[in-house]
């Protein structure tokens, strides 16, 4: 009798089961679904100025330019023939942004009164106005340019700063020094449009938990400039009346970056390790990112020394390297800029 209860138990548990499947599908008696799409707009918060400045400077020398539009203040750019004021791009977005520019240029026409003859206008150049090589005879010389022409061309580079004040721009922007066309980022000026993808990539800000913009972290500010050279001497004849301007596009996508793991070991040494808690507050992150590493509870007296490490075993610098724990202050915090590699954190205590 009980092998046949339990027989009868499991044929009415198959039953109930049987039953309810035709109870389900009644709702939905076709066994389709229909999925209905809509426009989603996804808002990327970058900030651009409208304006810029800069200058033809035909003998390289140290010129002060304002540090931001419409400021007082200067900067002084040293040793370049084509000058731009501090200019910059700046991400406030949550995602990595990959920036392309569409450069324009334009060269100012000159007006003279009635009967005058206006003077020669200004050139923008293909290529350099040094020109190349050193012997004539050489098939790879090409004679320095003489008449009024500019070598102008729009780069780009990320900053370091992530204060994002004019000042600390301007500071960073001056200490940029002149650097040759990269034809894989570099866009020359012409009076046609030209184009470039991937000029140089925005890194993603540091945002409040209701998504409204809190700081900029490192690579979320891009620094951008006109750059180049031009002839000089008195066959080039420059004056104020050669002006030129240049519309830069920027168009920006969300950009793909490497990330690499930042793992924690245990807090080993000979010290007393318990309730030391040691983070970091970045799982992964990509090349130049600055990971902060808290380290909490070390007793008073004892040494933290930190180490991070390199999956191809580099040592990695990381400020401070160590600290000493005292009565108020047994928390610290130490950074490193993140290579292009895994990390590992390693932090040792050691009683006094």
């Amino acid at each position: 009798m009980k092998s046949k209860k339990l027989l009868s138990l499991g044929l009415s548990l198959v039953m109930s089961l049987s039953l309810a499947v035709p109870a389900f599908a009644a709702a939905n008696t076709s066994n389709t679904t229909e999925i209905s799409g809509a426009y989603k707009e996804v808002t990327i918060a970058v900030d651009v100025p409208a304006t810029g400045k800069a200058f033809i400077n035909p003998y390289g020398l140290d010129l002060k330019v304002p540090q931001a539009e419409g400021d007082s203040t200067e900067v002084t750019i040293k040793g370049q023939q084509i000058v731009s004021a501090p200019m910059a791009i700046k991400n406030k977005s949550a995602m990595d942004l990959s920036v392309s520019a569409t450069v324009t240029g334009k060269i100012t026409p000159i007006t003279v009164p009635d009967g005058q003859t206006a003077p020669t206008l200004m050139k923008f150049a293909t290529g350099t106005t040094k020109g190349s090589g050193t012997n004539p005879d050489a098939p790879d010389y090409v004679a320095p340019a003489t008449g009024k022409s500019a070598y102008v061309y729009f780069q780009a580079k990320q900053a370091t700063n992530t204060t994002g004040t004019v000042a600390d721009i301007a500071t960073e922007y001056a200490a940029w020094g002149a650097s040759a066309y990269d034809e894989d980022t570099d866009v020359i000026v012409a009076a046609k449009a030209v184009a470039k993808e991937n000029v140089m990539t925005l890194r993603a800000a540091d945002l409040e938990d209701n998504g409204t913009f809190k700081a900029f972290k490192a690579g979320s500010i891009g620094m951008f400039r006109l750059t180049g050279d031009c002839t000089s001497g008195s066959k080039a004849n420059w004056t104020d009346k050669d002006q030129f301007t240049v519309t830069v596009a920027f168009t920006f996508t969300p950009a793909a970056v490497e990330k690499y793991a930042v793992t924690v070991s245990p807090v080993g040494g000979t010290g007393t390790t318990t309730g030391v808690n040691v983070a970091a507050d970045y799982a992964t992150a990509a090349e130049g990112d600055e990971v902060t590493i808290s380290i909490e509870g070390v007793t008073v007296g004892n040494v933290a020394t930190i180490t991070v490490t390199g999956a191809n075993g580099d040592s990695i610098t990381v400020t401070p390297a160590s600290f000493t724990s005292a009565a108020g202050a047994t928390d610290t915090t130490a950074t490193f800029t993140m290579p292009a590699q895994a990390v590992t954190v390693t932090v040792t205590v050691a009683a006094p």
